[in-house]
């Protein structure tokens, strides 16, 4: 638990609410927590019942409606308990990105999770349409430790901010064909990707940023979460927008004058979209 949990207000109020000592509190968070890390490291604690979160905590069963009623609305009015309500979870846990152990982030970066995030959230832009766009990731999610490394970088053989290799015309004439009937499959396994979010992102990647989402180089992460944040918006979003931006990202990839696809294709999704699809 971190520093302050024990005496913030929003604790005391969840004591306060379930009629028992701020003691008993921090064991009841601290549970929580643990249940959230192992069992849903993305935060979408909704995934579980009333019940379940009971049970993970060690609250009776047929007092969970209490329990979960009290975890939203300890923050007070206007402001958010320890979880939260979501269209698409059904329940989230508070900022966690921003307060997940270190063990948590580094496993939901190696399993490239996505985390489960308000429904007001709005992914941070993709900026740089000069073509030389910084050698950073676009994702709050992640804070780096120690000093900032500077933005200057070597070429890399997939040349920096240029996306990759470009698919060849005949290629794409294919993945939009394919796009047509809603089959497009970019695994570099050759097996579907897991997950909507997954699968549009790939989609996204097989003309933006071939081998991104495959890849460990700077500028290949970077290009990543770039993707990964867009097809999390279009995956909530309505068909239309996903084939929309799936087309204009094939557009894209087929003109030899678009130097910096991903800059380009963030130009585009902001004007055209603005926060969501």
């Amino acid at each position: 638990m971190k520093s302050g949990t024990s005496t913030h207000p929003k604790l005391l109020a969840l004591a306060a609410a379930l009629g028992i000592t701020r003691r008993d509190a921090v064991g009841l968070v601290e549970l929580l927590w643990e249940h959230v890390a192992r069992y849903a490291p993305a935060g979408d604690i909704g995934r579980f019942s009333d019940a379940q979160i009971a049970l993970a905590v060690d609250w009776p069963v047929d007092d969970a409606k209490k329990l979960v009623s009290a975890l939203l609305r300890c923050g007070g009015r206007g402001r958010k308990g320890f979880i939260e309500r979501s269209r698409a979870h059904r329940l989230i846990v508070h900022d966690w990105p921003a307060h997940a152990p270190e063990f948590v982030r580094k496993r939901v970066q190696r399993e490239r999770v996505t985390w489960a995030r308000p429904d007001d959230w709005q992914a941070p832009d993709c900026p740089d349409l000069s073509g030389q766009r910084p050698l950073t990731e676009c994702s709050e999610a992640e804070p780096r430790e120690g000093k900032t490394e500077p933005s200057e970088a070597k070429p890399s053989p997939t040349t920096p901010g240029q996306g990759g290799p470009r698919p060849d015309s005949d290629s794409v004439s294919r993945s939009l064909s394919s796009l047509a009937r809603g089959s497009v499959s970019v695994s570099r396994s050759g097996e579907p990707a897991l997950g909507p979010v997954g699968t549009v992102a790939r989609k996204l990647a097989a003309f933006l940023a071939p081998g991104a989402l495959d890849g460990d180089g700077r500028q290949q992460r970077a290009d990543a979460t770039c993707l990964r944040q867009w097809a999390s918006k279009l995956a909530l979003g309505p068909a239309e927008a996903r084939d929309t931006a799936l087309a204009k990202a094939a557009e894209l990839a087929a003109d030899a004058s678009v130097n910096n696809r991903i800059a380009a294709f963030s130009a585009w999704f902001k004007g055209r979209y603005g926060g969501k699809p």
